[in-house]
């Protein structure tokens, strides 16, 4: 991801007009469906942005958060990937490089995917909103081409699961940003799959998070 993309996701909430479409958007919402949980999706990791406005008329925040984005997407630049849409050299620069990349210093990544979301458990402990995270842990697009390995995907997003887990933050989560089943290389791993949704479904929530009007669908 180039330098002025994140820069454009960090000061999305810098913008009022951003901010009074969300707000414009959750009350036309609200008023047609007032059981449904509403939540605002993000990927950003300007922490201080949360702070500064008024996010309480949200059930839950939505944070996408992977070991990939976090020091200014460094995994990537490292791998020669930038979200390349219509070639694939991004695809066959991570085929090449990521699995290498990510054992030659497999703590320093943990660490920094470990911080992220350490990060967004403080936002949801000072705004008191809880979270979801509906795409996560290690990298976010990986091509399921054959030969190629998932262990060091699965490695991230494990620990991404546990950890996320162990702050009581996250009323829901996803293993991965691999579910679907067409992702072969993930899927063949089923003691995996059962091991990991295990740590999801035995999560405990922290007290103050078990009402509202997703809790109440759980």
């Amino acid at each position: 991801m180039s330098q002025e993309a994140i820069d454009l996701i960090e000061n999305w909430f810098c913008c009022e007009l951003n901010i009074d479409n969300v707000k414009r958007t959750y009350r036309q919402q609200f008023m047609r469906y007032q059981e449904m949980p509403l939540l605002f999706s993000v990927a950003t990791g300007n922490m201080q942005s949360f702070f500064e406005h008024d996010l309480s008329y949200f059930d839950l925040l939505d944070p996408h958060i992977w070991m990939a984005q976090q020091n200014g997407g460094e995994f990537y630049r490292q791998c020669g990937y930038a979200y390349e849409r219509f070639d694939a050299k991004g695809y066959t620069n991570l085929s090449l490089k990521a699995a290498d990349a990510y054992r030659a210093r497999p703590e320093y990544w943990q660490k920094g995917l470990v911080n992220g979301i350490d990060s967004f458990a403080e936002v949801s402990r000072k705004i008191g909103t809880p979270l979801i995270t509906t795409e996560c842990w290690g990298v976010v697009d990986y091509k399921d081409w054959p030969l190629l390995t998932w262990d060091w995907v699965q490695e991230l997003c494990m620990l991404g699961a546990q950890h996320a887990a162990s702050t009581e933050r996250w009323l829901a989560m996803a293993s991965s940003n691999f579910c679907e089943p067409q992702f072969v290389g993930m899927w063949r791993d089923k003691l995996w799959h059962q091991q990991v949704m295990a740590i999801i479904r035995s999560a405990e929530f922290a007290p103050e998070l078990r009402q509202g009007r997703l809790y109440r669908r759980l």
